[in-house]
């Protein structure tokens, strides 16, 4: 009987001991599994915090870059041609020497990437206030922003600005990122000479003859060979020999048909008030004529530097320029008329009348290569054109089927054009060779094109810190 107790209780005692076991496993299974129903409720929080702290940082990119997109051509075209405008006055003083120059061009660079970095840096800095609030989302969910933070940086040449915020997500748990965002200052320096073209080009489509001046009449007379001054020339010879000298002509400027005035000026300036009336002008090199009134030259041929300013019209026999320079600029208040031939390469023009290219009437084939050319009216075409790596721009009118392209070429012409229902005429505007727009889009559409503008600036650079 005792045995059979015995063998009862100790059956009782496993019989516990197996509950008390089953009762921990279990208890030790439901605790591990509440802890992981947790984790898993804190790994979902944060990552849905950082979900939304990312969807901060694209916003703070969006905002930025869209400003950055729509003011950089506004932008540039201010500081760089601003730039190329002290460049060549510098380039052109005689009086300072080589080292001397380069050392004022650079700083000048220097001084206008700082001058635009700035103004960008005020343009970011006006959007700020997006950047110090604090948005309520559903679900208890926020997004914010911290520090946020423009500053300009300069190292070496390199000038650039930096934008920088801490983007917040909170979802139970916060999370943050820190986003920076480079804006790279491009320099004036390294750029090459298309891009100084279009910057070149930007400007001369807003000359004015209402804006040209000849400055104060001097009092002393011209006695040649006139250097580094200024004086009043009495004849036309005053100019021979003249190195970086203004020579004032109150009664302008006639010399016969007769010779050729070709030699390097070294800079000088004739600035007359009436008419100015000159021979072959061949070979001339670092000459700015700039008249009140006409000017007439028989022949003009292979000029380097070389600038005309007039209000009123100019006529020429011959205009052919094949330098590799787009360094001669012809802009006439009037007309420009080519009797006989009409060949240019790296030629600014602006034409505030009508184009003539006269082509010994009908005779001679005419060509424009690697030039930029406005015209404000006509475009007469004596047997026909051709655009070379070109960019024209006519506001009045223009018989385009005498018209060919060649290389990246573009005319771009208004309702005003004669033509359009031709058959090449339509091939070539659906080439994209011809562009028809209003005549308030003119110069819009002339400030790029065959004479394509790089893309100076570089991608902005974003950077997030996930630590």
């Amino acid at each position: 009987m005792k045995n059979r107790l015995d063998e009862q209780g100790y059956a009782l005692l496993v019989v516990l001991f197996l509950v008390v076991f089953i009762l921990t496993v279990t208890a030790v299974f439901i605790r591990g599994s509440i802890g992981n129903a947790t984790q898993e409720a804190i790994t979902d929080d944060n990552q849905l915090s950082v979900v939304i702290a990312e969807m901060g940082v694209e916003f703070f990119e969006g905002v930025y870059v869209n400003i950055f997109e729509q003011e950089k051509e506004t932008l540039w075209e201010k500081y760089y041609n601003d730039f190329l405008i002290k460049k060549t006055s510098i380039e052109n003083d005689k009086n300072i020497d080589g080292s001397k120059k380069k050392e004022l061009i650079e700083r000048k660079a220097a001084e206008n990437r700082r001058l635009l970095a700035a103004e960008l840096k005020r343009l970011f800095q006006e959007k700020s206030y997006y950047f110090k609030m604090e948005e309520e989302l559903p679900n208890e969910a926020k997004y914010s922003y911290e520090d946020f933070d423009v500053s300009i940086k300069e190292e070496g040449n390199s000038t650039g600005i930096t934008i920088s915020v801490y983007s917040i997500g909170k979802v139970g748990t916060e999370k943050k990122l820190f986003a920076k965002l480079l804006f790279e200052i491009p320099n004036f320096l390294e750029l090459n000479n298309s891009t100084s073209n279009s910057a070149l080009q930007h400007a001369y489509l807003n000359w004015k003859k209402e804006d040209i001046s000849l400055g104060a009449k001097p009092i002393s007379k011209c006695v040649p060979p006139v250097k580094d001054t200024s004086c009043l020339g009495v004849y036309w010879d005053s100019i021979i020999g003249s190195k970086n000298a203004q020579i004032y002509y109150k009664e302008g400027i006639k010399k016969s048909n007769n010779g050729n005035i070709g030699e390097d000026f070294g800079g000088s300036k004739l600035l007359a008030e009436q008419e100015v009336i000159f021979p072959n002008m061949n070979n001339v090199k670092n000459l700015k004529v700039v008249s009140l009134q006409n000017i007439e030259m028989k022949n003009v041929k292979n000029a380097v530097s070389l600038t005309i300013e007039a209000k009123g019209n100019m006529v020429v026999d011959h205009f052919e320029l094949m330098n590799n320079l787009l360094d001669n600029h012809i802009l006439l208040g009037g007309s420009f008329v080519a009797l006989k031939s009409f060949q240019v390469t790296e030629l600014l023009m602006y034409i505030g009348d009508d184009l003539e290219i006269k082509g010994d009437n009908g005779k001679v084939d005419s060509k424009i290569t690697k030039s930029v050319i406005y015209v404000e009216d006509n475009l007469e075409i004596g047997k026909s054109l051709t655009l070379n790596n070109s960019l024209v721009c006519v506001k009045g009118n223009i018989d385009l089927k005498k018209v060919t392209f060649k290389g990246v070429s573009k005319l771009v012409v208004t309702d005003n054009a004669a033509g359009r229902d031709n058959a090449k005429v339509k091939s070539n505007i659906n080439d994209g060779n011809i562009k028809v727009v209003s005549k308030g889009e003119l110069k819009a559409n002339c400030t790029s094109g065959a004479v394509e503008r790089q893309d100076v600036w570089k991608t902005p650079n974003l950077k997030v810190n996930y630590n």
